[in-house]
């Protein structure tokens, strides 16, 4: 049997073209079938030589389209057949963009088919070669072995020895800098110095109820993250990709240039800003323009979609830290009437995403009113909503707590049936005491801990500013 023909009979041209014609047309994409599909999975030479050409230029985060690919292929000989002709004629091959997946999934389907009857044909040569039964089982393995793990969904198993060393490798990284920081820092001292920075591959849960300041304090770790990333050029900092389901990028911003600049954002919301202040924030804005934090306001957005957005910002950027605000504002792509199955559902995905691109993604989470109905308003794990998924999924959860929110709210104002009034007097001295000591601070609660202790930390917060940093410094 001729195994070329036999090859051919398991190929699809028109596929190959509409996909490269899809590729060619729009490069974010590749994003859809990057997982799918790889240069010798095409049957046709030519088509592999223009995908491998496209993937040279991403990974330059350049542009991969009629014009670059026929520019770059003129003075390269291994490319000289490619002609600016043949890719005009790829882009007119797109009859549905909706199909590409299918075709990228039919393209590598053919391709597995290829390769099972090049070890079809490699079975009749173990067969002569001498070998007694056994080696020729041994290669044969090797081959589906090898076939099996280009499979979808085919995962790489690491040795121990191999684990070791990316153990070894983290300890020598936190050792080499003075502050013990083997993750990417928060920028607040007291609560790297607990963690150990935020871990890679991580899923880190911040929760809380409304008016604690989740919103902001993620916001601030994910600015001191892509701040740190830029002055230091790497380690601990790392480009920031916000995902923002509730606030639009630009109240993002807005907050960011208000701790900055020491103003509060109320001052900036109504414009009533004096020139001085003023000329700071242009000074300002000229200076963080570089600052390597993305953000992404869609409303809805799934997972499936975060899951491409972040992979397309680490392709173009590169990306250490990922913030969701937040989990219950994610919209569900298979729309369970179940809450907590859907929450589910969300956080095994967010926590996959961690460990496919070996980041820390920070979700933000409500938690349940039950909170607000005890007299310790203190979070515990059980006030998450649909908590047991949540808590499950998670390597770290945080509850931000402020006790000058809720001692604001019970001050004091008048005798209680029977109380005198010095009794009235202690019990408001009692008060302001408890209010004094609790003002611009904040406690965030480590009660899950999957690397090591659970605890508190005390921070200091600004509310006109929305600023979280060290206690210690901003007294």
């Amino acid at each position: 049997m001729d195994v070329h023909s036999s090859s051919e009979k398991f190929s699809n041209i028109p596929a190959e073209k509409a996909i490269l014609g899809f590729l060619l047309i729009n490069n974010n994409n590749y994003e859809q079938i990057s997982d799918v599909i790889k240069t010798d999975y095409f049957f046709l030479d030519m088509h592999a030589k223009i995908f491998e050409i496209m993937i040279k230029l991403f990974n330059k985060s350049q542009v991969a389209d009629v014009i670059t690919i026929s520019n770059l292929a003129s003075y390269t000989p291994a490319y000289k057949d490619i002609t600016f002709d043949y890719l005009v004629e790829l882009t007119n091959s797109v009859v549905s963009t909706s199909s590409s997946k299918d075709y990228a999934l039919l393209i590598h389907d053919l391709y597995l088919k290829r390769q099972i009857i090049e070890i079809q044909n490699n079975i009749n040569t173990y067969l002569s070669s001498g070998d007694n039964s056994l080696e020729q089982i041994e290669k044969l393995e090797k081959d589906i072995f090898s076939l099996s793990e280009k499979g979808l969904g085919a995962e790489d198993v690491q040795s121990f020895e191999s684990s070791l060393e990316k153990a070894l490798t983290s300890v020598e990284l936190a050792r080499s800098f003075k502050n013990g920081i083997s993750g990417i820092t928060t920028g607040l001292k007291d609560f790297d110095k607990k963690t150990g920075g935020l871990q890679r591959s991580d899923l880190i849960i911040l929760a809380g109820r409304p008016a604690m300041g989740k919103t902001a304090l993620a916001t601030n770790i994910a600015y001191n993250a892509a701040r740190c990333f830029l002055e230091q050029q790497g380690h601990p900092g790392a480009p920031v990709l916000i995902f923002s389901l509730e606030m639009s990028s630009e109240q993002i911003a807005a907050r960011i240039l208000s701790s900055e600049i020491g103003v509060s954002s109320d001052v900036l919301r109504k414009g009533t800003i004096d020139d001085a202040g003023f000329n700071r924030l242009a000074s300002a804005v000229s200076t963080l323009k570089h600052t390597p934090l993305f953000i992404d306001d869609t409303p809805s957005i799934t997972v499936g979609q975060i899951r491409a957005k972040c992979r397309r910002v680490k392709r173009k950027n590169g990306l250490g830290l990922v913030v969701i605000d937040y989990i219950q504002l994610i919209g569900n792509e298979r729309y369970s009437n179940n809450r907590t199955t859907e929450v589910s559902e969300i956080t095994r995905g967010l926590k996959g995403i961690a460990k496919e691109l070996d980041i820390p993604i920070i979700a933000l989470s409500q938690l349940s009113r039950g909170v607000e109905s005890r007299d310790d308003k203190k979070p515990m794990l059980s006030d998450l909503r649909e908590s047991g998924s949540i808590e499950q999924d998670a390597d770290l959860v945080a509850f931000i707590f402020r006790e000058e929110y809720y001692l604001e709210k019970a001050e004091p104002t008048m005798q209680r049936d029977g109380e005198t009034e010095d009794k009235f007097k202690a019990r408001y001295e009692m008060w302001k005491q408890n209010y004094e000591r609790s003002k611009n601070k904040a406690t965030v609660i480590l009660a899950k801990n999957r690397h090591g202790a659970i605890g508190n930390v005390d921070l200091y917060f600004d509310a006109a500013r929305t600023k979280f940093g060290d206690l210690d410094k901003m007294h």
